[in-house]
Parts: C-alpha cells; sequence; structure tokens
C-alpha cells in the first residue's frame, strides 16, 4: 500500500472517529505501511475478542459503554462458569467440584486462569483425583462454547466478521497466488466455517483438514470443540472409590464421533491457564511443525482481539520468526491493548513500516462507516474493489 492510501486511510479512520464521538470507532494511530511483498506469508492470529466481537450487526460493547450487551454474546473466559450454563454442567457432574472456587474468583475480580493453575499444581501432587475433574472440566468447556456458538449463529446466520475477514483476505491473495495462515487461540468454529464459505472446497472435517491446503492454514492451538485426543486411562484409590483418569495423552487426535464413542478419547481442549507452557498446545505435532516453517516466511501480521499472554506461542514466535516483516495492523478494544501486542510480535524483527494500531474493534475494522473505506480493505489495499 503506498502512501497516498495510508493516508487516506489515517483521514478516514480519523473522520469517523471524530463523527461518532468514539461511539462506534475510536480514532486509531497510523503509520505508513509498504505493499505486501509477494510470495510470502500473511499471518492473522486471533483471540477471544475476535469471537466476542464477531458480528458487526452486534458489535461488542466499548470500555464505559452499557450498550452492546447481549446476553447470547458468546462467553469470554471470566464468562464460562456463569449459572445460565447450569445445564450442561449437570452433564459434566465430575467438575462441579470444581466451580464454586471459579465463581468466587470471578465474584472477587479475580482471573480464574490462576484458580485453574492452583487446582492442576494439587491434582498433580497431593489430591490426584482432582485429575478426574480437570478431564470432565475440557468436556464442560467444549460444550459450552459449542452451543453458545450455535446460539449466536441464530442471529448472525454465518454473516460474521469472520467471514469479512476471510473474504478480502481472498480477493488479496487470490491475485498474487499468496499464502493466509491463520493462528487462532479460540475452541470455537467460526473461523472454519467462514473460510470454508469463501473457499467451499476447503472443508475441516479432521485435524488433517487443517494443514493441508497450501492457500489456508488454521493452526488451533488450543484446541477445538469437535477435536478429541487419544488417551490412556488409570486408577486412582482414593479409600473405597477408584475413580478413572487419563494418565498419558497420545499425539493422535480426531473429530470422528464413531471412534469419539468407542472410548478412549479426551475432549482436545486447553484448559485456561496464568502460566503456559508446551504441554498446553493442544493440537497435533505435526501441525507445530508446519506452524514453525509458516513462521519463518511471515511477511505481515493482523492480529485480532488476541492479548499477547500465551508465552508457550510467544517461545516459538521468538526463536522461528523472520529477520523482517513488511508490517502489521494490530486490532483490539482499546488504545493498551493493540499498542502491547505489536509491541511483542515486532520486537526484534526490522519493520519496512510502523505497526498499524486499530482499536476500535473487530466490528470497526471490517465494517466503516459510509462514505469511509473498512480500515481493513485500505489496509490490504482493496480500497478500489
Amino acid at each position: 500500500m503506498g502512501g497516498a492510501v495510508a493516508r487516506l486511510l489515517t483521514r478516514a479512520v480519523g473522520a469517523v472517529g471524530h463523527a461518532t464521538g468514539g461511539l462506534t470507532f475510536s480514532v486509531c494511530y497510523l503509520a505508513a505501511h509498504r505493499s505486501l511483498r509477494m510470495g510470502r506469508v500473511i499471518l492473522v492470529i486471533l483471540g477471544a475478542g475476535a469471537t466476542y466481537d464477531s458480528d458487526s450487526l452486534r458489535p461488542a460493547p466499548r470500555r464505559g459503554m452499557v450498550s452492546g450487551f447481549d446476553p447470547l454474546r458468546p462467553p469470554l473466559t471470566q464468562d464460562l462458569f456463569d449459572t445460565k450454563y447450569g445445564a450442561i454442567l449437570q452433564r459434566h457432574p465430575a467438575c462441579l467440584r470444581l466451580v464454586p472456587d471459579l465463581r468466587d474468583a470471578v465474584a472477587a475480580g479475580r482471573p480464574i486462569e490462576p484458580e485453574l493453575e492452583r487446582l492442576r499444581a494439587r491434582a498433580q501432587t497431593t489430591h490426584p483425583t482432582l485429575a478426574a475433574a480437570l478431564i470432565a472440566l475440557r468436556g464442560y468447556l467444549a460444550e459450552v462454547v459449542a452451543k453458545s456458538e450455535a446460539d449466536w449463529a441464530d442471529g448472525h446466520k454465518g454473516t460474521t466478521n469472520q467471514l469479512t475477514l476471510v473474504a478480502r483476505l481472498e480477493e488479496w491473495r487470490e491475485p498474487k497466488d499468496e499464502r493466509v495462515r491463520f493462528i487462532t487461540f479460540n475452541y470455537d468454529r467460526v473461523l472454519e466455517e467462514a473460510v470454508h464459505h469463501v473457499m467451499p472446497e476447503l472443508w475441516f472435517g479432521s485435524p488433517q483438514d487443517y494443514i493441508k491446503d497450501a492457500r489456508y492454514r488454521i493452526y488451533k492451538l488450543h484446541g477445538s470443540t469437535d477435536w478429541h485426543r487419544r488417551t490412556e486411562i488409570g486408577e486412582i484409590v482414593n479409600g473405597h472409590q477408584q475413580t478413572r483418569v487419563a494418565t498419558k495423552a497420545a499425539d493422535t487426535f480426531t473429530s470422528d464421533p464413531n471412534a469419539i464413542r468407542r472410548g478412549g478419547w479426551i475432549p482436545a481442549i486447553s484448559i485456561p491457564l496464568a502460566t503456559k507452557t508446551d504441554s498446553e498446545f493442544e493440537c497435533p505435532d505435526e501441525h507445530l511443525d508446519a506452524m514453525k516453517d509458516d513462521l519463518r516466511q511471515v511477511d505481515s501480521i493482523i492480529s485480532i482481539g488476541w492479548r499477547g499472554e500465551e508465552e508457550h506461542f510467544m517461545n516459538l514466535w521468538r526463536e522461528h520468526r523472520p529477520n523482517q516483516m513488511a508490517g502489521m495492523l494490530s486490532v483490539a478494544s482499546t488504545q493498551e491493548t493493540a499498542f502491547a501486542v505489536s509491541a511483542k510480535l515486532t520486537s526484534g524483527v526490522r519493520m519496512e513500516a510502523q505497526s498499524i494500531i486499530w482499536f476500535g474493534g473487530f466490528s470497526g475494522l471490517v465494517k466503516g462507516e459510509p462514505p469511509h473505506q473498512p480500515a481493513l480493505n485500505l489496509w490490504l489495499g482493496l480500497a478500489s474493489r
């Protein structure tokens, strides 16, 4: 993208921010961004905020705003144990013992990740029967996310911000035969559905499908609602009670319901923890190997709704990142988060242009405000299309 387009983007977004008083969009800081080079990879990172703000007709509420609340909106981590999911909790009784402490943490305004980490540590040392509860928690989380995704879809009918994002990326990618790589830390299948709608020949029915096409690959580093992982089952004797728990997970994944029903599989969902290590990657090793190769070829990054707190991924990024990139677009709901993520991902990388910071959220990025073009279109150089 040339300087003229970058200046146009600055004027357009600035005008929108002032015109709306910051209610729909915030004024963003932009710097010049050169055209993406041909033959390389654009990396798109999606965090929880991308699913939370996945419908531009029902944009996520901004900080300090009351409008935008929707009881069907996909949950953030703090909302996963809300009482509205009580019926699902009853179907996973083995994890009931964990919930009071987690709800107490939420009520006290504390994040639940440190509490889950404390419970896991106890399961590994003094209270091994907690391991069964944590395995059951995976099933609960998978069902909560799947139901929330279905409820939210009743409103958007597939017309998500992810769909718009993929459609615009394909407009940019196809003429140059470029490659797009998604890294997501979300369990839901909103992204897969979006890619399939734009590229019907791409279908993500099994874990192997996610990396088999050179044009688009999706790396779901924390697992998926429909993935299960092969495991060995053992028993822990606690007094007169025997508890069957997973003792060792194998690098074998499936989404085949028939195989899952035969037993020996656990939901491939990574439990939210404060300190994330390589053991929290809940995807096949071949995905991680392919991702490492792709990271070395990244030319530009779009980060959406991600806070940059997954240190296990950041370690891989620092080890396999490219030496230089053309640019970065950092999208978040606040300016502080957008700048922080950009700083993390561009540290140690020679940038041909400064990062572009957009803190109007995912909906603001893809929607635009007449007569102004959506910022995403302009960043990709699609302003004339």
